[in-house]
């Protein structure tokens, strides 16, 4: 198992901030001079229901498509080539051999353009999403009284009772914000 230290040092603090938190919470909840409300959301629910996400995936389907069907035909010729490697001649083998590399080639190509096309998209996407994200929770936060709003990516456990699910209501206001 590799060592981390960032990874651990993130935790570590991550899990001081959190007592700080809960005592302080705790103590202005145990003195009555604050209510406390808190707020869950699942980031990745709302990225995938974000319509800007949405768009892009449909932008980038032509693209995916034509990476399958070079993938098929990859696919296609080699298994043309199995079957008649043995009943050929010697120079058709080199041929469909050399078929195979250019067309391999061109595969590995098309993947690879396509794959950094997609990647600079989704850190587009990302960034955008986290202004986004960030505005929104402000504002939910500040409309609706919301004293602390957590990712459930970093929450094991919560008490629907005492924590409310926001993903549904940020995915909305997240896609209004971009329309």
């Amino acid at each position: 198992m590799k060592y981390n230290t960032a990874t651990n040092i993130y935790k570590i603090i991550l899990i001081a901030g959190i007592g700080v938190l809960l005592s302080v919470l705790g103590s202005s909840w145990s003195l009555g001079q604050s209510t406390i409300k808190i707020g869950i959301v699942d980031g990745e629910k709302v990225f995938e229901n974000w319509t800007e996400k949405q768009k892009a995936d449909k932008e980038f389907s032509p693209l995916k498509e034509k990476v399958a069907g070079k993938r098929q035909e990859l696919q296609d010729a080699q298994d043309n080539y199995e079957k008649k490697k043995s009943i050929i001649k010697p120079e058709t083998v080199k041929l469909e051999q050399e078929k195979i590399i250019k067309l391999r080639d061109e595969l590995q190509n098309l993947y690879s353009d396509v794959a950094k096309q997609i990647d600079l998209k989704a850190k587009e996407l990302s960034t955008k999403l986290s202004g986004l994200l960030e505005t929104t929770y402000g504002d939910i936060a500040k409309k609706e009284g919301y004293t602390l709003i957590l990712d459930s990516r970093s929450v094991r456990y919560w008490d629907p009772k005492i924590v409310t699910d926001l993903t549904d209501k940020i995915t909305i206001m997240v896609n209004n914000a971009t329309k």
